[in-house]
């Protein structure tokens, strides 16, 4: 296997995800230190809502940003000022917003990771294909049929 990740072994959470409205993804100090990686990926607003339908944890400094994805993302986004620090594992979902008069804005999923030192071709195809099998993952929003009577 070309990448492997390593969970901190005292971490015992399971991973969050987080609404930034920010470009950077805030890391914890002792996880800067053992060496991460976020990898990043453009999504679509379908893909975004989907990823907070089960529910996050907002890390939105701004009243006006908060407001704003509320109601692109149809869901409440309460501003929070308090500071978050991502671990490996964790999900965050950038708003990068580019300009407030016309709403113009990208939305990126983030995913932090601590990778092992790998060969780099390899690591990059399959995170390429883990990325892809993820996306498949979140837009199947297939049900088993019912059944007709």
């Amino acid at each position: 296997m070309a990448l492997e990740v390593k969970e901190k072994e005292e971490r015992k959470e399971k991973p969050k995800l987080y609404v930034i409205d920010s470009r950077c993804v805030p890391i914890a100090e002792e996880e800067l230190q053992r060496g991460v990686a976020v990898l990043q990926q453009e999504i679509t607003l379908e893909e975004a809502r989907i990823l907070v339908s089960g529910g996050f944890i907002s890390a939105v400094r701004n009243e006006f940003n908060a407001e704003l994805l509320s109601g692109i993302l149809n869901t409440y986004v309460p501003c929070n000022k308090s500071a978050v620090f991502l671990h490996p594992g964790d999900i965050a979902l950038l708003f990068i917003l580019h300009d407030p008069a016309r709403i113009d804005y990208t939305l990126v999923f983030a995913h932090v990771i601590t990778p092992v030192r790998v060969n780099l071709e390899e690591t990059i195809k399959e995170i390429e294909d883990k990325y892809k099998d993820f996306r498949k993952s979140m837009l199947d929003t297939s049900h088993p049929k019912k059944r007709k009577r």
